[in-house]
């Protein structure tokens, strides 16, 4: 019996090394110095390596398609920025058409108008009326045979108007596609993190504390939650690369 009691006491010192804890806090103050302690919060404490190893490719990963991804939106917005230069010229176009077109059709409808009134003014006689009436629409034929061309034209530009003003609501759409795949891309990427391989999870309290056992070893923390604000979403996301015993995850380090 002394002999097994000797065996545990030189064991006690082997035990507890082998293992250690991690606990910490996650908190915000806010903008007028109030502090939200962060409860049910999803705290997970990384080995450091796999951490070490996710880094190095999902970061340089998600870097390289949102460089992408930001390259194509600037050249849709030049693209945008192209097409309102073109909307300007052909709505200066269309307003030269206007101002050559408009004193012609004023005309015309002037001569129709009497040709109405000519034509049923019983004051005068039938002969008096059907003269009036034929020398007013031949006038009226020479002057839509002047202006025809300019109503072609205009239809043309305003043709061209509405499918540039199309193509451009088609760029922009695709400017937020895009932006919103690269938030796609980051919540990959982060999402990740809960992933990776021997990731242990801690949920803080009502007050905004966690404890977890681990081996003894290094470990890195990840945290990601948010927090709406009015009518505005605030995201907190926290990295912590080498995690002491002790863990505050606050304002000062949130992942920029």
């Amino acid at each position: 019996m002394r002999r097994l009691i000797l065996i545990l006491i030189a064991l006690v010192p082997l035990i507890s090394g082998c293992s250690r804890g991690i606990q910490g806090e996650a908190f915000i103050v806010t903008k007028d110095r109030s502090t939200i302690k962060l409860s049910l919060l999803d705290v997970y404490v990384i080995p450091y390596k796999p951490y070490v190893a996710y880094i190095s490719n999902a970061k340089f990963a998600m870097n390289t398609k949102i460089e992408s991804g930001r390259a194509q939106i600037a050249e849709a917005q030049k693209h945008v920025e192209r097409l309102e230069i073109d909307i300007i010229g052909l709505e200066i176009d269309a307003s030269r058409i206007e101002t050559q077109e408009k004193p012609v059709m004023e005309e015309i409808y002037a001569l129709n108008r009497a040709i109405f009134e000519v034509k049923y003014n019983d004051r005068l006689d039938l002969e008096t009326r059907n003269r009036g009436v034929l020398s007013r629409e031949e006038k009226v034929r020479t002057l839509e045979v002047k202006v025809a061309p300019l109503v072609s034209l205009k239809k043309d530009v305003e043709a061209r108007i509405a499918y540039t003003q199309k193509n451009i609501e088609d760029q922009k759409s695709r400017i937020i596609e895009m932006k919103s795949a690269e938030t796609a891309i980051r919540d990959e990427f982060l999402n990740g993190f809960t992933k990776i391989e021997g990731a242990l999870l801690a949920k803080t309290n009502s007050e905004g504390q966690f404890h977890i056992r681990t081996r003894r070893g290094s470990y890195a923390i990840f945290a990601n939650t948010d927090r709406r604000v009015g009518d505005e979403v605030e995201h907190y996301v926290w990295v912590i690369e080498s995690a002491q015993e002790f863990v505050s995850l606050n304002n000062d380090n949130i992942l920029k």
